[in-house]
């Protein structure tokens, strides 16, 4: 299934624990909570230390699984501006029965692992705006919201009203980059440092 979509993802600077609360008091609740394991495949002769790592990620393929929930295999482009804003973005996906199935398929098509990032994440809903928490370290937090929400009836018609609705959540975030890429920061930090 191919879906067009758009979403604005920041850094926090505080602690789960912290957000946690301070969400809480701005009558958010969670509405759900799940762990999402993620195996990021490119071409086996990529030289990883040289590479342009958005060009990268435009090639390469994800074995997701989103536990107790869905498994798939797929394929995000992002188009981005002159500053590595994204300003669009499209999502292709195919359900899979097997983690291990999905990996060996694309082993078979000449791609290798490079990344792994696993995402403890947690959807918070005011019932206006809906929020999803992705914990991959204690240090290393990021909110984003989605254009087209699972959890209440707000939907943003670009990304303009959709860092307006993030500004108008008051938390404590990086407001310098309303698109951080943190399979990027992953990346670099692994082999581009």
């Amino acid at each position: 299934m191919q879906k067009f979509e758009n979403e604005v993802t920041v850094k926090v600077n505080c602690d789960y624990k912290t957000l946690d609360q301070d969400l809480l008091k701005m009558n958010f609740k969670i509405v759900k909570q799940f762990l999402v394991h993620d195996f990021y495949y490119a071409k086996k002769d990529t030289d990883f230390r040289n590479c342009d790592p958005y060009q990268l990620f435009n090639d390469s393929m994800i074995v997701r699984e989103m536990v107790g929930m869905q498994k798939e295999i797929i394929h995000k482009y992002k188009e981005y501006d002159q500053n590595k804003n994204i300003i669009n973005q499209v999502k292709t996906a195919c359900t899979i029965e097997s983690m291990d199935d999905g990996k060996k398929l694309l082993e078979a098509m000449g791609y290798e692992l490079f990344l792994t990032i696993d995402d403890q994440c947690y959807v918070y809903s005011n019932e206006d705006i809906e929020l999803i928490v992705q914990v991959i370290e204690e240090d290393e937090i990021y909110i984003e919201l989605e254009d087209i929400p699972r959890h209440t009836h707000r939907v943003y018609q670009n990304i303009d009203q959709m860092i307006i609705a993030m500004n108008e959540v008051k938390i404590d975030f990086d407001h310098s980059d309303y698109f951080v890429k943190k399979q990027i920061i992953a990346f670099k930090s692994k082999y581009q440092n």
